[in-house]
């Protein structure tokens, strides 16, 4: 929220690839960031361990398998549909 938007838009548009990483306890609505970023990672609240498995995902030592527990809003307004 906030100066995190403009400051993701200004990563966004330095033409570097970028994986977009959201650390938050819900799905976020991210604009048009997933069609601008190389990837979207979720996180949630991985705790302690979190950022060596985060950087495992993102160099790729480490292959991410699973389902989401939530739907992911793709529009303004729209909530998650519920946990399953």
């Amino acid at each position: 929220p906030g100066r995190q938007w403009r400051l993701l838009d200004a990563v966004l548009t330095s033409g570097t690839p970028v994986v977009t990483l959201l650390v938050a306890g819900r799905p976020y609505f991210l604009h048009d960031a997933p069609e601008r970023s190389a990837a979207v990672l979720q996180s949630f609240f991985p705790g302690e361990e979190g950022a060596g498995a985060l950087a495992g995902v993102i160099s790729g030592r480490v292959n991410p398998s699973g389902r989401l527990p939530v739907s992911v809003p793709n529009h303004a307004g729209g909530q998650p549909g519920g946990y399953l």
